[in-house]
């Protein structure tokens, strides 16, 4: 960390946030990713991103880390209303329930603009959700044009307990959140990842909500350390959890 190469990311020329963001944009098959502060902005740009006016709704678990631990600020500073579903204990949310509180195009009510799961789910045990399940969720997301974002915390322990890649498994979500401060063992950070269109206006968004870093290389660099060989890792930690 300490020799991580740095420079101003506001000007877009620190070459180690550079590399961090190409590298993880690549792992998830995405176009490209930004660095923020925290998961819980990076979460936040992400609901902000799909939910455009104000008073859109967005799906969410009552046991997601959105609904318990971000202070409401989907709410109180994106302007979105939370349609809170229950967590089963494995993480999923019913679709049927999904199904049912999806709302047509009216002007008396909120419109759901977006579906959000999480994987590993932290307060369910760390349940990992089943690609069968994410499909089906895909699906329904769909039906009712809402876009789909992930709270990928972690991801990469997700990932590597299927035995699948990152990209293989947020193919169906359009943009994810990924914590460099759990497996990944950096200081702090975030990454949200999504097209190129998302993360331009993600700049903005960061922007706005006091996110922009600077010299933040050496942050980067903890986290390029471990993505390397991430899969043999993240076994290794499971093994010791086991």
């Amino acid at each position: 960390m300490v020799n991580a190469p740095v420079g101003d990311d506001v000007f877009y020329d620190d070459p180690t946030i550079n590399l961090l963001q190409d590298e993880v944009a690549k792992l998830y098959g995405k176009e490209a990713a930004l660095l923020v502060p925290s998961g819980t902005m990076a979460n936040l740009i992400g609901f902000m991103l799909h939910c455009r006016q104000k008073g859109d709704a967005a799906i969410i678990g009552d046991m997601s880390h959105i609904n318990n631990w971000e202070r409401g600020n989907i709410a109180a500073a994106g302007s979105i209303m939370p349609i809170t579903l229950r967590n089963e204990a494995d993480g999923t949310l019913d679709l049927e329930e999904v199904d049912f509180f999806c709302r047509d195009a009216d002007p008396h009510k909120v419109v759901n603009k977006m579906l959000c799961l999480e994987t590993t789910h932290n307060q369910c045990g760390g349940k990992v959700l089943k690609m069968d399940y994410i499909l089906k969720a895909k699906k329904m997301a769909r039906k009712h044009k809402m876009k789909m974002h992930l709270d990928g915390a972690r991801s990469l322990n997700a990932a590597a307990f299927l035995g699948i890649t990152p990209e293989e498994m947020c193919k169906p979500f359009d943009t994810v959140s990924v914590c460099l401060s759990k497996g990944l063992g950096a200081p702090l950070g975030s990454m949200i990842v999504g097209s190129e269109k998302h993360i331009k206006q993600s700049l903005i968004f960061r922007k706005l909500l006091g996110g922009n870093l600077r010299q933040a290389g050496i942050i980067c660099k903890a986290g390029l350390e471990n993505l390397g060989d991430w899969r043999e890792k993240f076994l290794a930690d499971h093994a010791r959890c086991a």
